[in-house]
């Protein structure tokens, strides 16, 4: 779904997560060029995005934690994730005199919403307590600390800038879903053998149903005109009109 619309998270996705990877190629390899590629795969994914911000929270937090020279290598990380940001945020602000085109004031959000943030944030928490104390890789760890800055960046976003901010909503969520499916090979091989294998069955069992679903529903996108997958895309030509599942030819 996210990747057939117009949207930016296909490009954060891979962004925000191969950022992520090769923070842990660092911590396992300790070659400082990894870490600067880090720096500027994270600096691109806030640029794509401004939720890619969780990507650099999570990463920034697993070095704290779990690097040697933490000091260094978060301020040198730090340096070069957030600095093209800054540069443009400066350059909004001299130039036009507002560095985000936003402004900060308390808004209300739907209790369902709250209630479901609170949630996804203690689940968060608690999941990384869990993988902490199971001595599990960085990797599995820093996807912990994404999802939980990831839902703190959404609150605050919900709560200061935009209250109408679909908190819940399958695009805003995809990197906190993207993460999980991540970390579910690992969770699984913490279960006991019994366990296990019945959560590899439910699992694959799951995968059939949303693979034939997505098939479906690709073929009904196809021949209706919804979204990109709308065939007059493919056979209009290079002219091609903004909404074309709007246009009655």
């Amino acid at each position: 779904h996210v990747h057939w619309m117009a949207w930016f998270y296909p490009v954060l996705i891979f962004l925000g997560f191969s950022g992520l990877f090769l923070v842990d190629a660092y911590l396992r390899r300790r070659r400082i060029s990894l870490l600067l590629l880090a720096g500027m795969v994270m600096a691109l994914a806030w640029l794509d995005r401004y939720i890619g911000l969780a990507f650099i929270a999570g990463a920034g937090g697993i070095l704290w934690l779990s690097s040697s020279k933490r000091a260094r290598d978060l301020v040198l990380f730090g340096i070069i994730s957030v600095a093209p940001m800054a540069v443009w945020m400066a350059y909004n602000a001299v130039r036009l005199g507002n560095a985000t085109n936003r402004t900060l004031s308390l808004h209300r959000i739907a209790i369902a919403e709250g209630l479901g943030l609170i949630l996804e944030l203690s689940m968060a928490g608690a999941l990384y307590l869990f993988l902490r104390r199971r001595d599990s890789k960085a990797i599995h760890q820093a996807l912990a600390l994404t999802i939980f800055a990831h839902t703190a960046v959404v609150a605050i976003t919900a709560c200061l800038v935009d209250a109408n901010t679909p908190v819940l909503d399958t695009r805003i969520q995809v990197v906190v879903m993207y993460a999980g499916l991540l970390l579910l090979p690992w969770v699984a091989g913490q279960l006991r053998p019994r366990a296990a294998a019945l959560f590899r069955r439910v699992l694959i069992m799951l995968i059939a149903v949303q693979l034939l679903g997505a098939v479906y529903y690709t073929a009904q996108a196809f021949n209706r005109g919804l979204e990109w997958s709308d065939g007059r895309w493919a056979h209009g030509g290079l002219v091609i009109p903004a909404h074309a599942w709007d246009d009655p030819e």
